[in-house]
């Protein structure tokens, strides 16, 4: 069962600053996720690299992060997360998360807790719901600290095995909600996936583009 769900996203509400985007970020994520690694059937994958840019129209944010379950994505069992980032603000933000993934034929539940570094050194703490059966998906996933809390949920659909999921999507961080559309497991060159989102909040529209590799 193909799993995209975990890649940056749901990040605190950012604050504006002129003309600072987080290009070096992507750039890296770019690099990292078309690394020369060996090719593996989905179940057999271990690792996966993740990418998020996220731009609004007074803010923004773009990090990069790893994923490693040494039994496997698709399998039971322990899970180790590492991710950096930087908003617009500017604010440099990393984050260290283990925890336990189950996974069933048609679900997988991610639990992950662990520090994050920002402004201050704190506690951090998600969960990720993925499910997909016969075209449909659904997804959510929260992430709460002493400072934050955020949410994500969305539902989709795809008319054939090769074709991406599309359908509607609202989120909230902090105490901004926003309300969208997405396509998510766009396939890309190399083994690459993507999600592309947008919609609107109550500071105007948003956009966010998340790479995947898994291997």
């Amino acid at each position: 069962m193909t799993s995209p769900a975990f890649f940056l996203q749901g990040k605190p509400a950012l604050r504006p600053s002129p003309l600072r985007a987080p290009y070096h970020a992507l750039a890296l994520a770019i690099a990292a996720i078309w690394f020369d690694a060996p090719p593996v059937r989905a179940g057999d994958a271990r690792h996966l690299m993740y990418a998020s840019v996220d731009a609004t129209a007074d803010g923004g944010y773009g990090g990069i992060g790893w994923m490693m379950a040494p039994n496997g994505l698709d399998h039971s069992g322990p899970v180790f997360s590492a991710e950096t980032g930087r908003s617009l603000t500017p604010e440099n933000r990393a984050a260290a998360m283990a925890g336990w993934r189950v996974s069933t034929h048609k679900t997988i539940v991610t639990l992950l807790g662990g520090f994050e570094a920002a402004t201050t050194l704190r506690p951090v703490a998600s969960a990720d719901v993925w499910w997909d059966n016969a075209g449909w998906m659904a997804t959510g996933r929260v992430q709460a600290t002493t400072d934050y809390a955020s949410w994500r949920i969305a539902i989709g659909r795809k008319a054939s095995e090769r074709l991406p999921w599309i359908g509607p999507e609202v989120s909230s961080a902090g105490e901004e909600s926003r309300f969208g559309a997405h396509v998510t497991a766009i396939r890309l060159p190399a083994g690459v996936e993507a999600r592309a989102s947008a919609g609107w909040s109550k500071r105007g529209a948003f956009g966010e583009l998340s790479l995947w590799r898994r291997f």
